[in-house]
C-alpha cells in the first residue's frame, strides 16, 4: 500500500515516512471528562476516529498519552490498525512533551518526522490531513509544516514535525518554555493557509457548549457537507 505520508529522499534513493501521532495526553479539565472517549454520531469514539485517519495514511501510527492508562482501550484499538501507545516522557509539560517523546520514537525508527493530529478535532478530513503531507512532501527539510486558518491563528499540533526539530523541542523542554510556536524559530515553520470556508474543519471540542454545536454539525450535515469540501 503506498501512503501520501511518504516521500523520496533524493540525497539517498531512499523512502522518507511519517509517523502518526494522535495526541491524547491532555487532562480535558474544560470538558469534565476525557475528551478522547466523546462518541460521534455513529458510536465511534473520537480517540478511534482519528486514529483511523492517521492509519489511512501512514504506515504507523501511536497514541500519546500521560501515562498508560489508555491500556484498557486495546480492544478496541485494534480495529483501528496496528497502534501503539506512547507514554510521555516528561510529566505536566504540556503537548511539547507528547510531541518530543513522538519525536525520539520517529528518530530511532528511522522516520522522517510525525504527522500529529489531536483527539479534540472531529470535523479534519483525511483530504485536508492528505494535503498536509503533500506540503510537506514540496519541502520536507522544514522543520514544522503546520495547518493554519484563513485568520492567520496556526496550529501546531495538526502539522508535520521534523525529527530535525527534536534538538529544539528538547532545548524548550529543558528551559521550562512549553510554547509549541516558540519551541523552534518562526523561520523553520512553513503553514498551508486555508480557505475561510475550510476553517470550521479546525474547530476544537474543548468544552461541552463546543461539542454539542459540533455534534450540531455533524447531525446536518450528516458529515456530506463536510466530505464534500475542497479539503
Amino acid at each position: 500500500m503506498e501512503y501520501v505520508g511518504t516521500t523520496m529522499d533524493h540525497g539517498t534513493g531512499s523512502e522518507k515516512t511519517l509517523l502518526g501521532v494522535v495526541l491524547a495526553g491532555g487532562r480535558s479539565s474544560r470538558m469534565g471528562q476525557d475528551k478522547a472517549l466523546l462518541e460521534l454520531l455513529d458510536g465511534t469514539t473520537l480517540l478511534e476516529c482519528q486514529l483511523r485517519r492517521l492509519s489511512s495514511l501512514v504506515p504507523e501510527v501511536v497514541l500519546s498519552v500521560r501515562d498508560r492508562n489508555y491500556a484498557f482501550l486495546q480492544k478496541r484499538l485494534t480495529a483501528c490498525g496496528r497502534v501503539r501507545l506512547l507514554p510521555d516522557e516528561t510529566d505536566e509539560v504540556g503537548p511539547l512533551g507528547g510531541i518530543a517523546s513522538a519525536l525520539g520514537k520517529a528518530e530511532r525508527e528511522h522516520f522522517a518526522g510525525v504527522l500529529v493530529l489531536p483527539c479534540d478535532m472531529p470535523l479534519i478530513t483525511e483530504g485536508l490531513l492528505a494535503r498536509l503531507t503533500g506540503f510537506w512532501h514540496e519541502a520536507p527539510e522544514t522543520l514544522v509544516t503546520a495547518l493554519e486558518e484563513s485568520s492567520g491563528r496556526v496550529y501546531p499540533l495538526s502539522a508535520v514535525w521534523s525529527v530535525e526539530a527534536l534538538p529544539f523541542v528538547r532545548k524548550a523542554l529543558v528551559s521550562g518554555d512549553y510554547s509549541l510556536r516558540r519551541a523552534v524559530d518562526g523561520k523553520y515553520w512553513r503553514t498551508l493557509v486555508l480557505a475561510p470556508e475550510e476553517d470550521v474543519l479546525l474547530a476544537n471540542a474543548n468544552t461541552p457548549q463546543e461539542w454539542q454545536e459540533i455534534r450540531k454539525r455533524l447531525a446536518s450535515d450528516a458529515c456530506g457537507g463536510l466530505a464534500g469540501m475542497r479539503a
